[in-house]
C-alpha cells in the first residue's frame, strides 16, 4: 500500500495497513526480539533456509497459517485447497526473492528499482491511514508500529 500511495500519488487517496511493518524511509535491522519473531525472513536468505522451503513448501507455509491465524480461522480442507497455488513452479522462488530483495539481500526487478528508492526516500505520507493490528500479532505486536 505505502508503495503504490508514494509511487502513484495521484491515484491512491487513502489506505489501509494490516500489521505490517512500516517500510517509508527503508528497514532498518529490527531489534533482536523483533528478528526473532520474523525468523523465517532470515531464514529464507540462507540457502539451507531456501532449500527447505522448496522441499517442503506446504510445510513452510502451514506453520505460518497456524502461528498467524486466530484459533478456528481455518480448517484443513480450507488450507489445502489455498496451498494448490505454493505448487506453481515460480512460487518458491517468488517468494524468496520478496523477502530477500525488502532486505538488502537480492537485488529488487529492474523494473521496480525507481519505487523502491523512492520509498526508501519518503519518510511520511499526507493521507488518511486506517492501520489495523492485532493486540495477539505474534510478528508484528502493536509495539512494532510506534
Amino acid at each position: 500500500a505505502e508503495a503504490l500511495a508514494v509511487g502513484w500519488p495521484d491515484r491512491v487517496e487513502r489506505m489501509a495497513m494490516l500489521s505490517t511493518p512500516p517500510r517509508l524511509g527503508g528497514m532498518p535491522t529490527p531489534p533482536f526480539e523483533q528478528t526473532q519473531r520474523q525468523w523465517y525472513h532470515w531464514f529464507m536468505a540462507t540457502a539451507r533456509g531456501a532449500e527447505a522451503v522448496g522441499a517442503d513448501r506446504r510445510g513452510f507455509t502451514h506453520l505460518h497459517w497456524v502461528n498467524w491465524s486466530p484459533p478456528g480461522w481455518f480448517d484443513e480442507a480450507t488450507f489445502d485447497r489455498v496451498a494448490q497455488s505454493f505448487d506453481n513452479p515460480d512460487w518458491v522462488d517468488v517468494t524468496l526473492h520478496s523477502y530477500r530483495a525488502r532486505w538488502g539481500e537480492a537485488e529488487p526487478d529492474p523494473r521496480s528499482i525507481w519505487l523502491e528508492d523512492k520509498v526508501k526516500a519518503t519518510k511520511t505520507l499526507s493521507l488518511p491511514t486506517l492501520y489495523i493490528h492485532g493486540d495477539a500479532d505474534g510478528v508484528n505486536p502493536p509495539s512494532t508500529a510506534e
